[in-house]
């Protein structure tokens, strides 16, 4: 699906929102299917070289008030977003009580037997069963999942599912999900770099196991760790592994 244009004189909170209440309007009167429900769902780490991918799910629950929408204004793509502005959003809609959210994740082993992209399907999904499970009056045939992207789980039927291209820049769960997906992989990042300081010098606390200049170079130096995925360009060619 390609997003709308957004309406003249709104704030970026109120698009994202409105892109979501216009989608589930427009899903009622195209399938003729009850939608009680949006589940929103983003991943990250498929560009990355180092370990799983996670994805999260996001469920509105109820109606923002006046300070929760102060509170959520920044919602974004998490990617253009600063680390502090994620970090005070993740707390936002963790310890808020207008949102079921679930975080999941796809190991290393998963993304190296089923490549990136079914990888990202299954942490996917894995998120949204989490969510509909917390949301046990929406059964799914009253649910619409919004993914970011142009894929959709085989898990669940496409006639529930909708794929929206840029999907964190135009919703408002889906943003939402990327924030927390975000955090939560930026967070394993730096606690690897802190439980193993021999890691330090692939530079994972800048680059977050992406595939920098640096990062690239020192796998050349040092080879690559128990934590690399093996499969990839740029840690296939090189043969020496590092054991912590």
């Amino acid at each position: 699906m390609k997003p709308s244009k957004p309406r003249k004189n709104q704030n970026r909170l109120s698009q994202l929102l409105d892109f979501d209440t216009d989608t589930r309007q427009k899903i009622v009167q195209e399938r003729d299917h009850p939608v009680a429900h949006l589940i929103g769902v983003d991943e990250v780490g498929r560009g990355s070289l180092i370990g799983p991918i996670v994805a999260a799910a996001v469920s509105m629950t109820r109606p923002l008030s006046t300070q929760e929408l102060a509170l959520l204004s920044p919602l974004n793509d998490s990617k253009l977003m600063k680390p502090a502005e994620r970090e005070a959003l993740s707390a936002c809609l963790t310890e808020g009580d207008f949102c079921h959210y679930a975080i999941a994740e796809a190991s290393l082993e998963e993304v190296e037997a089923l490549n990136v992209y079914h990888a990202s399907l299954l942490a996917s999904s894995r998120a949204v069963a989490a969510v509909l499970k917390k949301r046990d009056n929406a059964l799914m045939d009253k649910t619409l999942i919004l993914i970011d992207g142009k894929a959709m789980m085989p898990q669940y039927p496409k006639d529930r599912q909708l794929a929206v291209i840029k999907g964190d820049s135009h919703s408002a769960c889906i943003a939402a999900a990327s924030v927390l997906a975000k955090v939560y992989r930026d967070r394993l990042v730096s606690q690897w770099g802190e439980q193993y300081p021999e890691y330090q010098v692939y530079q994972w606390q800048n680059n977050k196991g992406y595939g920098t200049a640096a990062h690239l170079q020192a796998i050349q130096q040092f080879g690559v760790t128990l934590l690399h995925r093996k499969q990839f360009k740029g840690v296939k060619a090189t043969q020496t592994q590092l054991v912590f």
